[in-house]
């Protein structure tokens, strides 16, 4: 008997130790980005450049997004950490003239990728499931380098502009966790971004909804 009741102390203490040395978390899920919002416009109204490629800013940031993440476990009631996000989707479009149709302009596609810095601060609820606060840094857009080519005499070959789409974000959220479950709302906001100039906007927010899953500990 007493073998036995040692053996359950030392399994006890074991377990503890190891769950309290599971500092890492694995994250998994899908996040769907709602058309952006203007908080306010230039004064001097929208300016629209010679050489910068055709894009469609709504087309562009709204969406469905891929993502993985690790979290690291400061205490029990916060985590920082960092999610990789992968999106198909368009980037600007290509235009091209023949003789019977004259301009026409077609969307071209990639693979998007954007890098989030965040941190989550847990209140754990009467039913043991929780309410959280995700605040966040966002390098957006990467993998959208593009070139044109302007030339309005249409003689040689025309000077070729390389430009980008990257643009940063402050990101704040709430949301709900049902045991690995998470869902969440939120917003981007993005301020005085030069990427997206040609409508106007010095601030504008992006609105999400996203469903996470907490795949492991370690």
């Amino acid at each position: 008997m007493r073998k036995v009741a040692l053996f359950l102390i030392i399994s006890t203490f074991c377990f503890a130790q190891s769950e309290r040395s599971r500092k890492f978390q694995i994250t998994s899920g899908v996040e769907y980005r709602i058309t952006p919002f203007n908080f306010k416009k230039q004064d001097d109204g929208i300016i629209f450049s010679p050489i910068k490629a055709n894009y469609n800013r709504d087309s562009q940031l709204a969406g469905l997004s891929l993502n993985i993440g690790l979290d690291y476990f400061i205490n029990k009631n916060m985590t920082i950490g960092l999610v990789q996000s992968f999106r198909y989707d368009q980037i600007f479009y290509q235009s091209s003239f023949n003789d019977e149709h004259g301009k026409t302009q077609l969307p071209v596609y990639g693979l998007i990728l954007d890098t989030e810095l965040q941190a989550k601060f847990y209140f754990t609820l009467k039913n043991n499931d929780k309410m959280f606060i995700n605040l966040g840094y966002s390098f957006m857009n990467q993998n959208t380098d593009y070139s044109t080519t302007y030339n309005p005499d249409g003689n040689g070959e025309g000077s070729i502009t390389q430009d980008f789409f990257k643009f940063n974000a402050y990101k704040i959220g709430v949301g709900y966790q049902y045991k690995n479950l998470e869902l969440g709302i939120g917003t981007y906001i993005i301020e005085n971004s030069d990427t997206f100039s040609d409508y106007g906007d010095s601030a504008f927010g992006i609105p999400f909804l996203k469903l996470n899953y907490n795949i492991s500990k370690f």
